[in-house]
Formats: structure tokens, sequence, C-alpha cells
């Protein structure tokens, strides 16, 4: 014997009706909820990348100002660790935009207009 969705089971309406429509509701409430979570979490991702990119810029900067003031033999090693700084920004910027990406923002000006990589040092005899 068949029974029509609606039909009564031990006092219950069984699936398709008022029992199957409130699980749904709550999955879906569950879902919302994790959506947010993630999202969230995506964009908590993106601040502290930018952060950091933020925080390797502004010490390129002051390698930039204190390099000429460095006694000539002190240059190649100082040199040395701007080009590696400047590496690391490189990859901050990249792991930005891949961030940006996940969050669905494609164009990324703001990226290059916000966060400029600074240019290498010129070379010094």
């Amino acid at each position: 014997m068949q029974r029509r969705a609606g039909a009564r089971m031990n006092g219950r309406r069984i699936r398709g009706t008022v029992v199957g429509v409130k699980s749904m509701e709550r999955a879906a409430e569950g879902l919302a909820r994790t959506e947010a979570e993630l999202r969230w979490e995506k964009a908590a991702a993106l601040a502290r990348i930018a952060g950091a990119l933020e925080d390797i810029l502004a010490e390129l900067q002051r390698h930039r100002m204190e390099f000429d003031r460095l006694a000539r033999d002190e240059r190649p090693r100082a040199a040395q660790a701007y080009d590696a700084l400047r590496e690391r920004a490189r990859l901050y910027r990249w792991y930005l935009v891949v961030q940006r990406e996940a969050l669905g923002l494609f164009r990324h000006e703001d990226v290059d207009r916000h966060y400029p990589l600074p240019e290498p040092l010129p070379s010094h005899p």
C-alpha cells in the first residue's frame, strides 16, 4: 500500500509536508550561518595579509632611506637584505591578490595603487 505525501504516520506528517519543511528550514539556516562564517574568515584573512604587506612595505621604505647613509662596505649586505624583503613583499602581494579572488574580486587596480612594489635599489659601486 502506498502512502501519499502529507499522509499521517504515528500522528506526525511525513516527508514533503510540515516535518520535512521544518527540517529543510533548519538545514538552510545552518548553511546560511556556515556561509556567513566562511565569508567572515576570508575577509579576516584578507585583512591579515594586507596588514603584513603594509608592514613589509614600510620596512622596505626604511631600508631604502638608510641605504645611502651606510658605509660602502655595508651596502652589499644591505642590498641583499632589501632584495630578500622585496621578494617577500612580492609574495605577500600575490597572497593578497589570491585572497581577493577567493572573495570574488577580480580587478586588482586598487592593489596596484595602494600596495606598489618599490623599485630595486640603484646599483652602487
